[in-house]
């Protein structure tokens, strides 16, 4: 039985926009996570590696300052929380890209169905632009954040659909960081509620993975404090095999926020489409 082919070109409104989203993800889970795992997958990997040393070592604090070592924490803290922001932002830029790719494709092609090689072609061809814009967009909403919180929840709702506008419709980081203003502030109020529940769902799905997690880290920082860094290795290890496992794992799960935020594009431009 053919499958059919979920249209992304309707107006949807709260409620069907979840459902759909979800809907979408079962009915493309298998082509969709072949190609997250083949262009974000090792870069989300490498991440989640860097995160897990960058938390192994966070936990030695305690004895490094114990032994008056504050120098040396310091240093190895700030070299691991560069290699962590410089692979984070590959990673996160590589699942925008994969998503929004696919969805592109899957948009033009219909029931003819994906090919790995054609989102290969569309990452190569935006990526430098998508990496850009990632950088720049953290740096605006982190700008605001610091601020105070409120600008930073708005500049962050206000471009939640910049790059799906710079994919989908293949714009410049300018065009499309203008148009994501015009087109969230068509409906701020219920783009803001959208982020609000679907990063509340995948908060919740994430903890789950977290528990084990802050389990471990709990117990390694106790026997840290008692006996020191020495003899720890394998207790070390492991916490650093669950962490970075956690961490991939949500990487994962931060995939779905992207695909209902696309839903929201699509239903955004056909009601601008009735307005005007």
């Amino acid at each position: 039985m053919e499958k059919q082919s979920i249209d992304f070109r309707k107006i949807r409104d709260f409620g069907n926009i979840l459902a759909d989203t979800f809907a979408f993800i079962r009915q493309e889970f298998k082509p969709l996570f072949k190609a997250i795992m083949i262009y974000a997958g090792p870069f989300m990997l490498l991440s989640a590696i860097v995160i897990g040393y960058y938390q192994s070592d966070f936990m030695d604090m305690a004895y490094y300052i114990k032994g008056f070592q504050i120098a040396d924490f310091f240093e190895k803290i700030f070299f691991n929380l560069a290699l962590f922001l410089s692979t984070s932002v590959l990673s996160y830029t590589m699942i925008i890209l994969t998503i929004y790719s696919y969805i592109k494709l899957y948009n033009e092609k219909e029931r003819t169905g994906v090919e790995i090689n054609e989102i290969g072609k569309l990452i190569a061809k935006n990526f430098l632009k998508v990496f850009g814009a990632n950088i720049l967009v953290l740096l605006i909403i982190g700008s605001g954040t610091l601020f105070c919180i409120l600008p930073g929840i708005y500049l962050g709702t206000s471009l939640s659909l910049i790059f799906a506008i710079l994919i989908i419709e293949d714009m410049s980081f300018g065009n499309a960081f203008s148009k994501s203003f015009s087109y969230t502030h068509f409906q701020w109020w219920w783009m803001l509620l959208l982020l609000i529940v679907i990063y509340l769902i995948v908060g919740v799905a994430a903890y789950l993975f977290t528990v084990p997690q802050i389990i471990l880290s709990f117990v390694y920082g106790f026997k840290i404090i008692k006996n020191g860094v020495e003899g720890q290795g394998s207790m070390k290890d492991i916490v650093l095999m669950v962490t970075t496992f956690t961490t991939f794992m949500n990487s994962l799960l931060g995939c779905i926020p992207f695909i209902a935020i696309a839903f929201q594009y699509f239903s955004i431009v056909e009601r601008k489409k009735q307005t005007n």
